[in-house]
């Protein structure tokens, strides 16, 4: 296995269920959109796979597609800090994910 492994189903839906289909950045709901497209939601990891995070449930998180596009493999100190990077200029930002 690789780090570029998938994120299992069923881990995949724990997490949504468990934040609600909520993006736990910006804070809308994905619930509509994912019943139709199931990618309309996305999975981030808080701590990047590239910087040593993994597939477990605490390092994972429901994101929407535009704060998960912005994100990337940035690093922070804190989730509140990628929650401040992502909504600062967030309205400004004319770019969709």
């Amino acid at each position: 296995r690789t780090w570029r492994d998938r994120i299992r189903a069923s881990i995949r839906q724990k997490v949504y269920e468990r934040d609600d289909y909520v993006c736990q950045y910006c804070g809308v709901s994905c619930y509509e959109s994912y019943v139709k497209d199931k990618k309309a939601i996305t999975i981030d990891h808080m701590v990047p796979v590239c910087a040593g995070g993994n597939n477990q449930e605490y390092n994972l998180v429901s994101c929407c597609r535009r704060c998960n596009g912005r994100k990337a493999g940035k690093i922070f100190s804190s989730f509140e800090e990628a929650r401040t990077f992502l909504l600062t200029n967030y309205e400004n930002d004319e770019e969709e994910y």
